[in-house]
């Protein structure tokens, strides 16, 4: 069956649809978000999406992050998909994805998922110690924690990505090889890398940062900067953004406010978005004003 793509435009439209959606689930169950990353330069700087860009970043705390699974997780919606590391074998990220069944997207590097249409990333935020020393043995942690994760996918989950890639993961990760034969361990693997980074959370510590594959102290924020967040204009809706975004941004940007280069405007997703014919396309009606 030939299945019509999704343009630019139209991709666009349903994930700001999906973050309005997202951002009332939120405000019904007090959990507190606030836009990140592109989006919150985007809400910033062009009062919606960066222009060359479809991305959808929020970040909460922890606590935030386990109850905002808990609730989308029983709600059962017709339209809305939760995906996460403990909702589908395949899905090996260390955050969760929002995603809406309008369209299927078929992603490079990754396993065919079920229902993974175009998404909102939800970064979990987790304490992180503020001694460098003892924080940066932290992230050694959990990089050899993420690097036994994504060593024990299946193939299949590679064979979508150059040789040269395949490559250059291998040799990033020779010293995992051995996980080729511990696949049945992946859900071990996943599960213990999602609580090694929950380690600190229980400290003192006033830092908090979203943890990828590879850490990075840029990613860093203090509590303080986080705690109170203000509405902002995104397209014809409005966000959650830190009230302290130009102290963020620019610790992580630097002059965020200044356009990239023309040839480094361009979109970092590598997928390839169709309509799912089995989908309504009927677009939601969400607020437009602040509430």
């Amino acid at each position: 069956m030939n299945r019509k793509i999704v343009t630019s435009d139209e991709f666009k439209l349903i994930t700001k649809e999906l973050l309005g959606w997202v951002d009332m689930i939120c405000e019904k169950n007090n959990v507190h978000y606030f836009g990140a990353y592109g989006t919150l330069i985007g809400a910033i700087r062009h009062n919606g999406f960066i222009p060359w860009d479809d991305d959808i970043d929020i970040c909460m705390l922890r606590a935030d992050y386990d109850k905002f699974i808990e609730v989308i997780s029983n709600l059962n919606d017709p339209q809305h998909y939760l995906l996460a590391s403990n909702t589908e074998k395949g899905y090996y990220n260390n955050f969760a994805r929002i995603c809406d069944r309008r369209c299927i997207l078929k992603i490079k590097g990754t396993l065919d998922i079920p229902n993974f249409g175009a998404f909102v990333d939800v970064f979990p935020l987790d304490k992180v110690p503020e001694n460098k020393v003892e924080r940066i043995k932290f992230y050694k942690e959990l990089e050899v924690a993420y690097s036994d994760v994504v060593t024990a996918l299946p193939f299949r989950s590679y064979n979508t990505l150059s040789l040269k890639r395949r490559i250059g993961f291998w040799k990033k990760h020779l010293a995992k090889v051995g996980n080729i034969f511990k696949r049945k361990n992946l859900i071990e693997f996943k599960n213990t890398r999602d609580e090694l980074m929950k380690k600190y959370n229980s400290s003192s510590s006033q830092l908090v940062s979203c943890l990828f594959d590879t850490p990075d102290d840029k990613l860093i924020m203090r509590l303080s900067d986080i705690t109170e967040v203000q509405r902002h204009v995104f397209e014809d809706i409005e966000i959650n953004i830190p009230r302290n975004y130009d102290l963020i941004l620019k610790s992580y940007y630097g002059d965020y406010m200044k356009l990239p280069d023309e040839n480094q405007r361009y979109s970092h997703h590598h997928f390839t978005p169709y309509w799912n014919d089995a989908v309504s396309y009927t677009h939601l009606t969400l607020p437009t004003t602040s509430r």
